[in-house]
């Protein structure tokens, strides 16, 4: 997943959310311009000067952009063409566009373009208010949380996918996610218009579609409901089970509550659903997995725990950076050499060195398959 950026009209102050947002989250951060662009050092955040022309950034970013991907763009055809490649499309003033709003929005934009071409003024967009760039931030992090793993609400699928995608440098993917872009509704709507085995079904296709070698795949917790999805995951690939107490998973969806995505699933106050639904599936995510972990610690330490788990390595071929360090006081200092790598988490360190030969032979060692 990443983010990218109409840069030419972005105003400024939506840069700086955007700055704040990827050093924060740790993802890739792409302005998108005909002109160079400054952005602060870091090694998320890019920019990416294309040649002046009509609509050549906009013919970049949607070349370049890919399904679960977030465009920062206030022109309306770009938004149209990305959502047709399933990423999200975001206006700098915070409006959120959608399958179903786009075509209404295309329909004005041509209305006002033939309206000022007969010589009618229509003016000029207001400038950004405090309360645009307020509105801004909360859709940027409300994408930012839907960007899911098996278990239940609220165990933290999303965020650990996430991590566990960036570690292992593969893609992530999440069913929810996928399933609504392509019906170009919520879940809760999909329940209410056609009931809730339409949409198990629809739930099934998502899961068969989104599943491919190499991904990180988050489903929906009601998805071993059905014994075909349980036998299809355990025999295309590795399934952990994200377990976590009531008293965890609730607290977790009262802190980040998802109104109008999944109905309820019982007319029960929300800690005696969950605990009544975990008591049900439990014993099916059990059946389903390959590994339960921890999912009530941090989400840094439950992706240890499944790397543990899998006794997953980097893949080859890998990179390590060696780093030279200060230590001491005043004038008596001693230089070492350290090895730091992205794996398994950003920036570890690998191992620490008096000498740069000595580090030098721990980078090869480390980007050497047939030596780890």
């Amino acid at each position: 997943m990443a983010i990218w950026v109409d840069a030419d009209a972005c105003p400024n102050v939506i840069k700086e959310i955007l700055f704040r947002a990827a050093e924060r989250v740790q993802m890739p951060l792409t302005l998108v311009a005909n002109q160079n662009i400054r952005v602060p050092p870091s090694r998320f955040i890019r920019s990416l000067r294309v040649p002046a022309g009509f609509d050549v950034a906009d013919n970049e970013i949607v070349r370049l952009c890919s399904a679960e991907d977030l465009v920062i763009t206030a022109d309306i055809p770009l938004a149209a063409e990305v959502l047709e490649k399933g990423a999200a499309a975001l206006n700098p003033r915070g409006e959120r566009y959608s399958p179903s709003t786009i075509r209404e929005k295309l329909t004005m934009r041509d209305f006002m373009d033939t309206m000022r071409a007969s010589g009618v003024q229509t003016g000029g967009p207001d400038s950004l208010s405090q309360r645009d760039r307020q509105q801004f931030a909360a859709e940027l992090d409300k994408w930012l949380l839907e960007v899911k793993r098996l278990g239940p609400r609220g165990c933290g699928k999303t965020t650990v996918g996430v991590e566990l995608a960036r570690a292992c440098h593969r893609q992530f993917v999440d069913t929810d996610h996928w399933l609504q872009t392509e019906a170009g509704k919520t879940i809760a709507d999909i329940v209410e218009q056609e009931g809730w085995e339409s949409f198990r079904a629809r739930e099934t296709a998502a899961l068969k579609a989104v599943t491919t070698p190499s991904a990180v795949i988050a489903t929906g917790g009601g998805i071993i409901l059905a014994e075909c999805n349980r036998h299809f995951m355990r025999e295309k690939g590795i399934v952990i089970y994200l377990c976590a107490p009531v008293a965890a998973l609730v607290g977790r969806l009262e802190a980040f509550p998802e109104e109008g995505q999944r109905p309820a699933l019982t007319s029960r106050p929300l800690s005696e659903e969950v605990s009544e639904v975990l008591a049900e599936r439990d014993a099916l995510y059990r059946e389903a997995a390959h590994h339960v972990v921890d999912a009530s610690a941090a989400p840094e330490d439950v992706v240890i725990q499944i790397i543990t788990a899998l006794r997953l390595a980097p893949p080859y071929p890998r990179e390590a950076r060696i780093v030279t360090v200060e230590k001491g006081n005043g004038d008596q200092t001693v230089t070492w050499y350290q090895l730091r790598a992205d794996h398994p988490k950003p920036d570890s360190l690998i191992s620490e060195h008096e000498t740069e030969q000595e580090a030098l032979d721990a980078k090869r060692r480390y980007e050497d398959p047939e030596k780890s």
